[in-house]
């Protein structure tokens, strides 16, 4: 009696665990190139059950960065609100891990979520808003038939930043120069969209554009019941530029090998992969290594977040510093491989938070960025700045909107760029 309580205590407590941490298999059917789900499920996960392997990519050997503390100027006014803890540079690289998934046999989105045993997987580190928005979708149960196509090995890297240039420079290009060229050669990889600098960034790592699978371009969803993929993957809309996005939200493939990243979130960087990179761009294009920069830029930007009284500034720095040859800049010309044979010889940034200045992560080390900063609390460019190597100064301005120029205590700024001309 006793022996068959224990029997029976045992199933119960197999089949509470058994629901409790293995995901439920939902309904996946393939027929003619079309995947039938019924009723299936989100998971969150660090690293899927179905991981066929987990490949550590930060193992390898990398410049020695020299880590600067970063610095804020000016008063109460202008210092950092909003509180954010100081890192120490130096232990946090030391402490970097970048690991490739890989997974077999696998559905993937073009926003970087997977289909498995007919249940849909987001990584828990990629872009937090991306993961908590796709909660919403998943009230009650829906039917999905989703056209797809195959192919024989795939990488995913993305988020829901992806087409904003500053973003993918950052937190995704890095990352992707660490996968081994062999996988990175002999696979697709799988793009939320295709934008220029994307086609000419994966040229410059061995990419062809005929490699680029571009989501945007290829929707050919179907829907069962008015349930399919675009009401589940709309939500990234809502949360990103409207001009790059469309009213079908992903495109979906199979195939026998996917590699993709724990580590792609929205404003984290890894500070391995960045020395990485910049290591591998100067190999890549045949850089001179040991340059002499020698340009001081004020940059001048255009549209949003223009400093109206930038021309003043430029004009009185020049009158006050007449050894130093300034220029001003609006844009960052040409391609890509030509924007970063510019920044491999500028010594010296200045300008308001812009994705163009996230070129500084092809200025060599040593060199300076001085940035004027929304009051919120953005640190992207403090973290590629140091990650890089370089000194780096920042004030938030209090008048600095995210769409519309502002004006400039022009004696102020000149003061704070004269500060950032003294970092050593």
């Amino acid at each position: 009696m006793f022996l068959t309580f224990l029997i029976f205590l045992a199933i119960v407590v197999t089949s509470f665990f058994t629901y409790c941490f293995i995901p439920f298999k939902a309904v996946q059917i393939t027929q003619n190139e079309t995947l039938f789900l019924e009723s299936p499920k989100l998971y969150v996960k660090d690293y899927p059950h179905f991981t066929y392997r987990r490949i550590l990519l930060s193992n390898v050997k990398v410049p020695r960065i020299d880590y600067k503390t970063p610095q804020v100027f000016g008063d109460e006014k202008y210092i950092d609100a909003c509180m954010f803890p100081r890192f120490n540079f130096e232990e946090h690289a030391k402490r970097s891990r970048v690991y490739m998934l890989h997974f077999k046999d696998t559905f993937c989105l073009s926003n970087g979520v997977f289909i498995k045993e007919g249940n849909f997987y987001a990584i828990s580190h990629n872009c937090k808003k991306m993961v908590h928005q796709l909660y919403l979708n998943f009230e009650k149960p829906k039917s999905y038939q989703i056209n797809f196509k195959r192919y024989h090995s795939i990488i995913s890297l993305t988020h829901v930043n992806f087409d904003t240039f500053g973003h993918w420079l950052s937190e995704m290009y890095p990352i992707f120069l660490m996968i081994p060229e062999p996988i990175r050669t002999a696979s697709y990889v799988l793009c939320y969209n295709v934008r220029k600098f994307h086609i000419e960034g994966y040229e410059i790592a061995g990419i062809p554009k005929e490699r680029l699978i571009n989501g945007e371009l290829l929707k050919e969803l179907s829907n069962t019941s008015n349930n399919h993929p675009k009401r589940f993957c709309n939500t990234l809309s809502k949360n990103s530029s409207p001009s790059s996005r469309s009213s079908d939200d992903a495109f979906t493939v199979y195939s026998d090998n996917v590699y993709t990243f724990q580590l792609q979130t929205c404003l984290h960087m890894s500070a391995i992969s960045i020395a990485f990179a910049k290591q591998e761009t100067v190999r890549l294009l045949q850089l001179p290594e040991f340059p002499l920069p020698h340009r001081y830029i004020i940059f001048d930007r255009k549209d949003s977040r223009k400093i109206i009284e930038i021309n003043q500034i430029f004009e009185l720095v020049k009158s006050r510093n007449p050894d130093i040859p300034f220029e001003i800049r609006s844009e960052n010309s040409g391609d890509l491989r030509t924007q970063i044979r510019f920044w491999h010889f500028v010594k010296f940034i200045f300008g308001s938070h812009s994705s163009a200045i996230f070129g500084c992560f092809f200025m060599r080390p040593g060199s300076t960025v001085a940035i004027v900063e929304f009051i919120l609390c953005f640190h992207s460019l403090e973290y590629l700045a140091i990650a890089s190597g370089h000194c780096f100064i920042h004030f938030r301005e209090p008048t600095m909107k995210l769409l519309v120029p502002f004006h400039a205590n022009v004696t102020f700024y000149v003061q704070f760029i004269e500060k950032a001309l003294s970092l050593k």
